[in-house]
Formats: structure tokens, sequence, C-alpha cells
């Protein structure tokens, strides 16, 4: 059965006869983030800006996994009627974008992923974010300056509070903090997705013969360690010969966009 969805989005519109492109927000996100990139794209492509389940203006869920985030993308897809698009997605983004590419192959002429893996993470990155967040809510903060100055007694780097308080609005966050935290493992993990009309499971392992559009990873060297689980995920992921990489940051939408 399927539970997609209506997702918010902005479509950014050109006369091209190009393929548009679709860009999707990592976790904590929404459509803004990836703006530099957008205009850019505009120039030769309709670019269609995507706020996920739980970010920005889409709708509420109890779940968030991969396989649902992906039906709500190829509902999108089907709203707009389009038959093909490049798809790009940062860190959770990019997970969806696979799986989407999973469900629907024929529907992603091209596959961009920025900084994430279809591999379980297994650690918790975000714990003193959540812990800004939830003490941000609790304090019953409504402006951007007194929440910065609070959320600076968890975090460190000046960059992460900015880009969290792009999501606060009159004493609210735009993404769902609650459903975050508890379905925390689901997003930092990866499910089985059911591919196609067949509904088989498909592990990542079994990536490789589905997703045969061209694909490129843009991976973080500049952190100080790797994750150690991407390396089976790059031997079995995707086609090697159709793969691309490329050095970025970490916050590659901020510290640099172009």
């Amino acid at each position: 059965m399927n539970f997609a969805m209506k997702l918010h989005y902005q479509l950014l519109a050109t006369d091209s006869a190009a393929l548009p492109v679709v860009l999707i927000h990592g976790l904590f996100g929404n459509l803004d983030n990836l703006g530099v990139l957008a205009r850019d794209l505009n120039q030769q492509h309709s670019v269609i800006k995507v706020d996920l389940r739980n970010h920005g203006l889409s709708p509420r869920s109890a779940v968030m996994t991969y396989p649902e985030m992906a039906q709500d993308l190829l509902a999108l897809l089907d709203e707009l009627q389009l038959e093909k698009a490049i798809v790009i997605g940062h860190s959770m983004g990019g997970k969806a974008a696979m799986a989407l590419t999973a469900i629907a192959p024929e529907r992603v002429e091209k596959l961009i992923v920025i900084d994430v893996a279809p591999v379980d993470y297994r650690t918790r990155r975000h714990d003193e974010i959540f812990a800004a967040l939830k003490a941000v809510s609790a304090a019953g903060i409504t402006q951007r300056q007194q929440a910065a100055e609070l959320m600076r007694s968890y975090l460190q780097e000046e960059g992460v509070i900015q880009f969290l308080l792009k999501s606060f609005h009159q004493g609210e966050w735009r993404f769902n903090l609650p459903v975050l935290i508890d379905q925390y493992e689901n997003v930092t993990g990866w499910q089985d997705v059911p591919h196609g009309r067949t509904r088989r499971c498909l592990s990542a392992a079994a990536c490789r013969p589905m997703c045969r559009t061209a694909t490129a990873k843009i991976s973080r060297v500049s952190s100080r360690r790797r994750e150690r689980m991407w390396l089976p995920a790059q031997a079995t992921g995707f086609t090697r010969k159709n793969r691309r990489r490329y050095c970025a940051p970490s916050t590659v939408f901020s510290t640099k966009p172009e």
C-alpha cells in the first residue's frame, strides 16, 4: 500500500528543453539549503526544490524511512508529470534519492549523491544538536538571537547554529523534532527498499543492477576520519563505470557552495 505524502516544493522554471533537476536537502534542512546550486542549475534546467516529510512546509508523519521518502518523491514526479529527472540529494536527501532510484530507476536519468552512502552508519552524530534544539523549545524562546545564544552552550560550530536557525520561525522549528529524535536510527540507517512493480526488497548490495544511471558521489574528504562502513558500499552499491567522485567538505552547501 502506498502511503506517499504530498510534498511541499518550489519550481524554478526555465524555457530550456533540458531535463529538470530535483534537489533534495538533508537532515534538519529545507528546500532553500541548496540555493546556490539551484540558481546555477536554473540557467540551463528547470529546478524543483523539495521539502522532505517532517521538514520545512511538507506534511508531518510518525515514520521516517527511506522507502516511504522514496514514495513521496515518486508521487511528486507523478504530480509534476515528469517522466524523467536528474536527482541530486545531500546526506539524508541522498539516501532518499538512492531509494527513489531503486523503486523507479526508469524515472531517474542521472543521480548525484552528496556526502552519504546507502549503509547503516551506526553512529549518533547529532546528540548535541538534539540537546540544543530541545533546550530552545523548552525555554519558549521566540527570537533567533536568543535561540543562538542558548545553542552556543551546546554547540561549538557557529555555522551549524546558523544553519539550524534557518528552520526556526516564530518560536517553532520547521522540522518535526520529536519524530526526528524517535526515528533517528532509521535516518542514519538504511532499509531494504521494495523495488518497482515486483515489490522485491532491494538491499544496498543489490542496488548495482538497478542503478544503471550515471551516478556521482561527492564525498566528505576533509573529515578527521572516514566511515569504515562506506567501503563495502563503494564496492557493491553502484556500477563503477558510471560513477564519478568529487571532493568536498562535509557542509558542502554552506562551506563551499560553488
